[in-house]
């Protein structure tokens, strides 16, 4: 978020944003520090969402779980649970589907044709293994979208 203020007959910005240093200038004009903010914002929000959708359609959600499996589950406790929940959703026709094809309603069409099977609570299980692993694909892995496609669901 970035603050413009006055100071001693000088426009002072400050702008400071979770995962990024804090920047401080100041401008002679008012009209010369809001360009500035504007560019600064615009930069950060371009390198924490990078609109490179041709990296997202080369790997596949199995990919990103596999590697999810291989690496992260070993180190919990519910080793067994997680393993086998998500060699389960490995078989599934949803997991061979590319990032960049990932959407909220491919995963609402995945809930509710799995609610016809099996109960809530599973689904639940499966759906938040989902998150987790898209999760983990855009904080450790660099596989970062524009946005999480399970999130706003």
């Amino acid at each position: 978020m970035a603050t413009i203020r006055k100071l001693r007959g000088k426009w002072q910005v400050q702008i400071r944003r979770k995962g990024h240093k804090s920047i401080s200038r100041t401008f002679s004009t008012k009209g010369a520090a809001t360009t500035f903010t504007r560019r600064v914002e615009f930069e950060m929000d371009v390198a924490q969402n990078p609109d490179d959708v041709s990296a997202l359609s080369q790997i596949t959600l199995a990919e990103l779980i596999t590697r999810y499996r291989d690496t992260v589950t070993p180190t919990k406790k519910g080793i067994r649970q997680e393993t086998s929940r998500m060699n389960y959703i490995l078989k599934q026709p949803i997991s061979q589907l590319t990032l960049d094809r990932l959407t909220t309603g491919v995963f609402a069409r995945y809930r509710d044709d799995r609610l016809q099977q099996v109960g809530p609570q599973k689904v639940r299980h499966e759906l938040n293994a989902f998150s987790v692993v898209l999760t983990h694909g855009q904080t450790r892995l660099g596989y970062t979208a524009s946005r999480h496609p399970y999130r706003s669901h």
